[in-house]
């Protein structure tokens, strides 16, 4: 829609908050950007802040494992280097693998 009326002058893309996971690479092309006469700016909408995330969503069933821990069965195939819950980065499973020296994934 910003490619097709920048051509009538300035165009602000407002960005409403919340999280938008993108199921592919987001790519900008000479086509997304304004002129001199026409500029187009892509901003978040006013008191609120839009997060595009390359990540995905996951609907997790939590169980108590033991001793604290939690666990939850995720899809067949899924690859992760980091984990988020509630916003917060959790530290993944390493046993018996644990490394305190190790800088990556926490140890």
């Amino acid at each position: 829609m910003a490619r097709a009326t920048k051509s009538q002058g300035k165009v602000t893309v407002w960005i409403r908050g919340g999280t938008y996971y993108l199921p592919e690479t987001l790519l900008f092309t000479p086509q997304d950007s304004g002129t001199e006469k026409a500029l187009v700016t892509y901003a978040a909408y006013a008191n609120e802040e839009p997060v595009l995330s390359g990540g995905v969503k996951l609907n997790l069933t939590w169980k108590p494992y033991k001793d604290g821990i939690m666990m939850a069965h995720v899809p067949a195939g899924l690859c992760t280097h980091q984990l988020f819950v509630n916003g917060r980065r959790q530290i993944l499973a390493r046993y018996p693998n644990y490394d305190p020296a190790a800088v990556y994934f926490d140890g």
